[in-house]
């Protein structure tokens, strides 16, 4: 754990799992909030993470809707699993593949990205 403690907000905590140059980011507040991904000095948002491999948004298991704390965490765990061995296990050619996607997205206008599906 990085840091805890509580606010106006009520309890939170922020921790990481670092692994060489490689660190997933996690907020806690009631549940598993911002998720980042970071190799080197390269990062990502898990959704903009997500919406670059993916090809769209909302195609991936976290970000969910629950009430259930845990379910969040199982559902980033799918993503896990599923979608992202290049961060956990590979080269990180993918992700660098990613951020570059998600330049290109940003971007765009409003429309683009709604024409483009992945808004």
């Amino acid at each position: 754990m990085v840091s805890s403690g509580s606010s106006s907000g009520g309890a939170f905590a922020h921790g990481e799992f670092v692994r060489g140059d490689r660190k997933l980011e996690l907020h806690f507040r009631w549940s598993l909030g911002l998720v980042t991904y970071h190799i080197g000095a390269q990062k990502l948002a898990h959704e903009d993470y997500m919406r670059a491999l993916l090809g769209r948004s909302s195609a991936s298991h976290y970000p969910g809707f629950s009430d259930d704390a845990l379910a969040t965490f199982e559902a980033l765990r799918q993503d896990l699993v599923e979608h992202c061995s290049d961060f956990v296990s590979g080269t990180g050619e993918q992700f660098s593949q990613c951020i570059e996607r998600h330049k290109k997205y940003e971007s765009l206008s409003g429309f683009q990205k709604m024409e483009a599906g992945a808004a």
